[in-house]
Parts: C-alpha cells; structure tokens; sequence
C-alpha cells in the first residue's frame, strides 16, 4: 500500500539508504569498514529484491508511514485508498460521524465511524503542480 519513494532518494532501481550510509557510499575503495558495510547494504538488497520489486528498508518518510500503516492494520482499522471525500458526516452539533465518499467510478458510499475519522493525503512530493 506505501508509494515507492521518490527515484532521487533510491539507488540500483529500488534500495533506500540512510543518511548514515552516504560516508560510506562516498568512501568504498579508500575503507575496508566501508567497503564492508557497502557490500552488506547491497547483498541484502539483493535478498530484498528476490522478494520484492523494490527493496524493502525504508527510510525517511516510507518508513514513518510504513510503521503508521503497520499500526493502524494491527489495530484493526479499516484503511480507504485512492477515494476522494464528498463530504463529511455529522450530528447536530457538528461532530463528525463518518464520510461521504467517492470512488474512480464515481460510485458513492457512506462510512460510519465507530470511533473517529481520519483524513490523510499524500503524494505531494510525486506531484509537481501540488508542490
């Protein structure tokens, strides 16, 4: 369900490195420590890639969004993905209820919430126009 990240935070078509990592990347043939912490970055990216079509270490925001999901399925809640909100639901008193929403087909549904309703967005950094 998580976007791949942007092409410029990926190396070899799909592996996500830290911050700490660059150094080490920059220093390959002048350091055996990071020649040797290069070569586990890569082979366990080759493990990764033989499970999955990218790598499957994440960083920066994937990974903050990555645990949010993780969290959120293990608590049960139902995730909604490419729909757009018509409108909120409410009471009388202007507490939010549930949504309204829209699909690609344009197909309508309501939602009622148990608990609480949460709107989030995402993908801005893959559009240029919204950036």
């Amino acid at each position: 369900m998580l976007r791949d990240p942007l092409a410029e935070f990926m190396l070899f078509g799909g592996m996500m490195i830290s911050r700490q990592d660059i150094p080490h990347l920059r220093r390959f043939f002048r350091s055996f420590r990071s020649a040797l912490r290069v070569t586990k970055l890569l082979l366990r990216y080759g493990q990764q890639r033989l499970r999955a079509p990218r790598g499957t270490t994440l960083y920066l925001g994937n990974a903050l969004v990555g645990q949010l999901l993780k969290s959120a399925l293990d608590l049960g809640v139902t995730v909604r993905t490419r729909q757009t909100v018509e409108r909120l639901l409410t009471t009388a008193d202007g507490s939010v209820i549930g949504v309204e929403v829209c699909d690609k087909s344009k197909a309508r549904s309501s939602e009622r919430a148990k608990q609480g309703v949460i709107l989030a967005t995402g993908g801005l950094s893959h559009d240029g126009d919204a950036r």
